[in-house]
């Protein structure tokens, strides 16, 4: 590797590295409770896929439905090349080779399960906004497709991590020891791959357009997941019962409470066995500050009863902790790797004459050292919902998440069910309706 090479390198990472993706993407997370919103650049790049998730979720908190549809479009069309490249199988040689001489952070933004299946819900909803039914119903389609593939393909994805280790002799069970802090944290999901929100909505969405046997499939696979929530287990129940909510003289409220934003990852760095007799320290992204997992209900009320207050139906956070874990197996076989060809490199030149050669070796080690801290930094933190039936004519709703409150004045309409999308962002609650008339 040249001098020219090493110094291109450190080149590159000056924006990926040297200033980490939540810093740069802070002043998109503090616009959020102001118009107009920050969005991210989104020229081509290692974070190109991460810019249209970024941009796609600003746009539609802004409720800018048709440009946030171009941004997931855009995230989707980046998802499907991914899908093709694996099913042909032809990169895997380069990335493999790549993967080694620079960072992760230069490297194409990962894919995580569980935000590719919220770009599809996400999009639902945008289709939704625009009062496209039928593409909503696709996108409901794809984002429950996922689901099942991930959860279908799961073993095998973890046995090819185990494989890989034994080819290269990387101990595994060092992250069992190596990371205790965040072995220890209780992730209150039970994996990575299957979100109830993604259900629910669904369920709501499929009851509204008169398509019951799927509602209750899907509220069914939601309470497997989140048992313990009571307006999901009344809509199961009622559904089981043959009972609708919304007819000639009432309508359906159901609030979605997207609750705060996601938590930013930062470093750790570990003393990690690089060979049988030498130990390295590496860093490691993790999630410092989640160590108990908390949420604050909203409460919803009219003029003459209290409605109730919203229980929760996804830890967003918990999905993005849990995918973390799940990708550490591979982060550790190619930091192992990197670390094993920087060790090699260093070696080779401290009894090198060359300066030149000795101080680029120290500029790679710089520029490929850091850990990966890119996530999607504009998803809530959890989400929550309130299931009611209303009366037909106009209705003023109150909404309190502690001291802070609004008041949404909303004309139902016999047989329809009205979706109330509350969303608390640095202490400002904001909303967006959505109606379904049953056809």
């Amino acid at each position: 590797m040249s001098l020219m090479l090493f110094i291109g390198l450190s080149g590159c990472a000056t924006s990926s590295i040297f200033l980490p993706y939540p810093e740069q993407a802070e002043l998109v997370r503090q616009s959020l409770a102001s118009q107009p919103p920050q969005l991210l650049s989104t020229s081509p790049g290692p974070n190109l896929l991460l810019h249209e998730l970024e941009n796609g979720r600003v746009q539609q908190l802004a409720s800018e439905y048709a440009a946030s549809q171009i941004s997931f479009d855009a995230a989707s069309r980046q998802y499907q090349e991914r899908d093709t490249e694996a099913v042909l199988d032809i990169s895997n040689g380069a990335t493999q080779a790549a993967s080694l001489a620079v960072n992760d952070n230069l490297l194409t933004y990962p894919e995580y399960g569980y935000e590719r299946v919220l770009l599809h819900l996400y999009q639902a909803f945008n289709y939704l906004g625009q009062n496209n039914l039928v593409a909503t119903q696709v996108e409901l389609r794809k984002a429950a497709e996922h689901q099942q593939y991930l959860q279908d393909n799961f073993s095998e994805r973890s046995a090819n991590q185990i494989d890989k280790a034994k080819k290269f002799h990387i101990d595994l069970s060092q992250l069992d020891s190596a990371l205790p802090q965040l072995s220890q944290q209780q992730v209150q999901v039970n994996n990575s791959y299957q979100n109830a929100f993604v259900y629910y909505a669904s369920a709501i969405i499929w009851e509204a357009l008169g398509n019951t046997n799927d509602a209750l499939v899907d509220y069914r696979k939601a309470s497997t997941l989140v048992p313990d929530n009571a307006w999901l287990a009344a809509d199961l129940h009622r559904l089981e019962q043959g009972q609708q909510v919304a007819d000639e003289e009432h309508g359906r409220l159901v609030v979605i409470y997207e609750d705060g934003l996601v938590e930013p990852r930062s470093d750790l760095s570990l003393d990690i066995w690089l060979y049988p007799d030498k130990i390295l320290p590496i860093s490691f992204p993790w999630y410092a500050g989640y160590q108990k997992w908390n949420s604050s209900s909203l409460q919803v009320s009219t003029e003459r009863e209290s409605l109730g207050q919203t229980q929760v139906i996804a830890n967003i956070q918990g999905l993005a902790v849990q995918a973390l874990k799940e990708a550490y197996p591979g982060i550790l076989i190619r930091e192992i790797l990197r670390g094993r060809a920087k060790y090699e490199l260093l070696n080779n030149t401290v009894d090198n004459d060359n300066i030149l050669v000795f101080i680029a070796a120290q500029v790679y080690t710089l520029a490929t050292s850091g850990p990966d801290l890119r996530s999607w930094l504009t998803l809530p933190d959890n989400v929550q919902i309130l299931s009611r039936q209303l009366p037909v004519g106009k209705q003023k709703i109150r909404l309190n998440s502690g001291a802070i409150s609004r008041e949404v004045e909303l004309d139902i309409a016999p047989g329809e069910t009205r979706i109330l999308r509350v969303l608390r962002v640095n202490y400002l609650l904001d909303y967006q309706e959505f109606t379904i008339n049953r056809q």
